[in-house]
């Protein structure tokens, strides 16, 4: 961004034009990792607290973690084992570990998903993703969306898979696929 500053800003306005309100803030980072950092600071900042829910071979959880090491009162992660894709199993695991970090000293402070699990290359039963933003947003918490590896047009018709599935994260991780090889990563935000 030093090198280029009016470009800069060229590129972050047009960015944000392809998100939809209210995702109009934009920061830059160098990396997927940086992204990551950077939203989940943002979520400890907004929210006071360290807790954070995720999915088995998600963002943060990667796929050889052990289940219930996760489920362990001293872990301020909590991982979600997506057991056959069953919708009522995994909402009931997502509502338990929910409500169990905001009781926690940790508190709750975000969800972070890919809109699919791209691991399997298997989407969420429907209406999944809804009704856990819903639980994170009723505990305080905030919606991230890592579309590192579906986002930029690679769901089809939408530009972002969060607006194939009518979801509105309230914090997008873009990752390096973003620079088509330069060192480039965003994080996408509400004011």
């Amino acid at each position: 961004p030093r090198l280029y500053p009016g470009h800069t800003q060229l590129y972050l306005n047009t960015l944000t034009r392809w998100f939809p309100s209210p995702l109009k803030e934009c920061f830059l980072v160098a990396s997927a990792r940086e992204a990551t950092a950077l939203a989940l600071g943002m979520a400890k900042a907004y929210s006071h607290s360290t807790g954070l829910l995720t999915v088995l071979g998600g963002p943060c959880c990667p796929d050889k973690a052990e289940p219930d090491s996760s489920s362990q009162s001293s872990s301020h992660t909590r991982c979600i084992v997506p057991h056959k894709m069953q919708m009522g199993s995994l909402q009931a695991q997502l509502r338990t570990n929910a409500e169990k970090l905001a009781l926690s000293p940790f508190g709750l402070s975000a969800l972070i998903v890919e809109c699919m699990i791209t691991s399997e290359c298997l989407n969420y039963p429907s209406g999944f993703l809804e009704e856990a933003f819903d639980i994170v947003r009723s505990l305080k918490g905030l919606c991230i969306v890592d579309e590192s590896q579906t986002g930029l047009g690679r769901s089809g018709f939408h530009f972002w898979y969060f607006q194939k599935l009518n979801i509105m994260p309230d914090i997008v991780i873009v990752g390096e696929a973003l620079g088509n090889g330069f060192p480039l990563a965003a994080v996408i935000t509400t004011k």
